[in-house]
This record gives structure tokens, sequence and C-alpha cells, in this order.
């Protein structure tokens, strides 16, 4: 029906979107769900805020700031997919329940994520994703990511294969042991 649509809650979010077809929802969770299907290297959508997941699927259109990885499995799905398309997307995700996360793994993640490297230059990653990692608005959730998932998009960043200013500035500042150190502590390893 045409005149349908949902109320969604939550900081940021439309407060009426089309609710995207079944199809379209289990073609995104088939890499990015938690059930067997998902890929370690996918994001969790789940608990993500709308803001954040409608900018990114809209930013899959220019592939000039995208990973090779996003391009070659983010193109085809959202190509003929129109804002409506992707708003409703970002809103269904974004009022699905998070995963349950911890922040826990190794001293030198923890001592990054809360402290930055000053004498590298590096900022504290809580300076904009929270104290949990929970972030907000057009800033992503990072606890509980997928470990794997943090340390490919952290090596995007530090390699300008993903273009994001700060997050570049930052992650090109970083070893491949405190990517590893990170992505862990974010993942709650």
């Amino acid at each position: 029906l045409v005149g349908i649509a949902f109320t969604t809650i939550g900081a940021g979010q439309s407060a009426f979107a089309a609710p995207p077809s079944t199809a379209l929802t289990a073609r995104c969770e088939s890499c990015h769900g938690d059930q067997a299907g998902s890929k370690p290297d996918a994001a969790r959508l789940n608990g993500l805020s709308s803001d954040y997941l409608f900018g990114r699927l809209k930013a899959f259109a220019n592939p000039i700031d995208q990973s090779p990885h996003a391009i070659d499995n983010m193109w085809t799905v959202i190509i003929n997919m129109d804002d409506s398309d992707k708003r409703g997307l970002a809103d269904y995700f974004a009022n699905q329940a998070a995963p349950q996360a911890k922040l826990n793994g190794p001293a030198l993640g923890k001592n990054i994520y809360e402290q930055g490297i000053p004498a590298q230059g590096v900022a504290a990653c809580q300076s904009c994703h929270g104290p949990h990692g929970d972030g907000q608005g057009a800033v992503p959730r990072l606890a509980g990511q997928k470990q794997e998932y943090l340390k490919m998009q952290l090596w995007a960043f530090n390699l300008v294969a993903r273009g994001h200013g700060s997050m570049n500035s930052g992650a090109m500042k970083l070893s491949s042991d405190q990517i590893d150190a990170l992505s862990a502590y974010l993942a709650g390893s």
C-alpha cells in the first residue's frame, strides 16, 4: 500500500519512511546479519543510527571515497536504489537491537580508544565515538562490531582507500599492532 508508513524511534531518525521490502532486508542481512551466513568483514548494521546508515548508503554511490571492498560488495546493491529505499533500510536497521557489547581487549587498544596517542598526533577515539563506543547521529557505534570489519576499515582509512578527513589523518598514524589492538578492543575480544 502506497500510504503505509511506520514511525521510527531514536535520535536523528526520520519520522516516517516506507518500510523496506523483505527481499531487500534479507539481501542486506545475508552479509550484515548476526546469523551463520553473515560475513566477518561486513559491519553489523543493527542499532547503528539511521543518519549514519543513510549517509553510508548514499556515499556508496561515490566510489572515489570508498574502499575497494565496499565498491565490490555494495555498488550492485545500491546502484538502482532511490533515497526512499535507502531511508527505509536505514530506519529499519536503526530500530533493530544493537548487539550486546562491552569494550574489552588489549590494554593498548583501550589506551588508544580512551586517550589517543598524543606523541603520534592521534586523538582519542572516544572523543567522537563516545566513552562506550556507542556513537551518535552520523558518528557510528563501534562497540560490538566484528573485529575483522573494524580492522579492515582502519586499514582503509590508513591507506586512504576510504575517504574521511579526520579518520584518515588519525588512522594513517597507526601501526599494524595498534590497529590490531584497537579493533580487538572495540570488538570486545
